[in-house]
């Protein structure tokens, strides 16, 4: 096993670990297209975001400088101003359950990047947020997060702290819902010896719903790895959460599972992670529930211009509604092609199955949904620091319960520039 390998394999296996342990309730699906994320991890690092938490940890390959200077730099401190438009047009959107009407939208977000040295980052971004349609609210969304990373010897470690506000249509209110949250998140990892690291990671996050359920959430995990080689690791672990919600019963969850990395050549990836979560409630709720956990990441890259990933996830959250827990399936696949060199094309395509269960034993719940979405998105650059993309996607929820059914389709253009 190379020195490159052991010095910059761990951190990877970290934020994977993220992406599996934390047992918390996983965002509500939005109704309108979300933007494109933005990426706010410290210089050299990487970040993978789990729950709400970030999970900050030094990237698998040697830190790189940025390709663009910063509009600022101050000694240490540097400084990314940057400003994005959306518009969206779109029809089958909810402002209230049961009434879908068509609306456009027009958002305008500036925000700013603070880089203090290659370790912290500090970002901030408002968001105004205008419909045509009455129905609807307007409103100004707030997001903010600071994250480091720190990596010495054999051992790394990230922190996080991110703060939300938004309002959304959700497809599982059927309406436009305000949301609050905060969450904060450590992670770090250690090598033990030659061929084995230990992951370890602490998140605790908070969210407020108006008119709907609120919850908070404290997880604890760990996993042991065992890096057979360069392209093969397996691990094993265990992660514990405390769930406290303010209309239900209390919960506790235990999440045995294992994990497998698999380089199988330099155009193939697999991650596949499975276990059992074992969920009971401290409250005079329902019996004890188990319930399998898995997700399964495929991605192909047979030349540079062309990526297709093919995902599959399993998993069970806290509801926005009183006295009920959400059990999901869902698959998807996307395609991403770079055209002459100045165009990129993306196709995407997800499906998903929820069930709603009662936590409660006076308490019937029984909402069962089926939805999909497909989404296809062109952009390109301009200026250097200039994007500018157009997207399609029609989406179609079916429910056993009346007024959670829509089918939308939405057409937008995102234009964004980078100081």
């Amino acid at each position: 096993m190379n020195a490159r390998y052991q010095s910059h394999r761990a951190p990877r296996h970290a934020a994977l670990l993220a992406l599996l342990a934390v047992a918390s309730s996983l965002p509500a699906q939005q109704v309108v297209a979300p933007p494109p994320p933005v990426a706010v991890a410290p210089p050299g690092y990487q970040q993978v975001t789990a729950n709400g938490v970030q999970q900050i940890t030094p990237s698998k390959e040697e830190p790189a400088e940025p390709k663009e200077a910063p509009l600022l730099q101050q000694g240490i401190l540097s400084v990314r101003p940057r400003m994005s438009y959306r518009l969206v047009s779109g029809d089958g959107i909810q402002s209230t359950l049961g009434h879908p009407v068509t609306t456009t939208i027009q958002s305008l977000s500036p925000g700013v990047l603070l880089g203090l040295g290659e370790h912290w980052t500090l970002d901030y971004a408002p968001t105004w947020t205008f419909y045509s349609n009455r129905t609807f609210r307007d409103t100004v969304d707030h997001a903010a997060s600071l994250a480091a990373g720190y990596s010495s010897g054999e051992s790394t470690i990230g922190f996080s702290q991110t703060y939300t506000l938004a309002s959304p249509t959700l497809v599982e209110t059927g309406q436009q819902t305000r949301q609050e949250s905060y969450a904060t998140g450590i992670n770090g990892s250690h090598r033990l010896g030659h061929y084995t690291l230990m992951d370890l990671a602490a998140s605790q996050s908070v969210m407020h719903a108006d008119a709907f359920t609120s919850s908070r959430s404290s997880t604890v995990s760990g996993m042991l790895h065992y890096q057979f080689s360069e392209r093969l690791d397996m691990a094993g672990g265990l992660s514990v959460a405390f769930v406290d919600v303010n209309v239900g019963p209390d919960m506790t969850t235990t999440r045995p599972q294992a994990q497998i990395g698999w380089r199988p050549t330099d155009k193939v990836s697999l991650d596949i992670h499975g276990g059992v979560e074992n969920r009971g409630f401290r409250s005079g709720g329902m019996s004890n529930m188990s319930n399998p956990v898995y997700g399964a990441s495929v991605r192909y890259r047979p030349v540079e211009s062309t990526t297709l990933a093919l995902d599959a996830n399993r998993g069970v959250s806290t509801s926005l509604f009183a006295n009920e827990i959400t059990k999901s399936t869902g698959w998807g696949a996307n395609l991403q092609q770079r055209l002459l060199e100045e165009f990129s094309l993306s196709f995407g395509y997800t499906e998903a199955k929820t069930n709603y269960l009662a936590t409660e034993t006076t308490v019937t719940a029984g909402r069962d949904d089926k939805d999909y979405s497909f989404n296809v998105r062109l952009s390109t650059t301009f200026l250097r620091r200039g994007s500018i993309g157009v997207f399609y996607q029609k989406g179609h929820n079916s429910s056993n319960t009346l007024g959670y059914g829509f089918s939308t389709n939405q057409y937008g253009l995102e234009i964004g520039y980078r100081f």
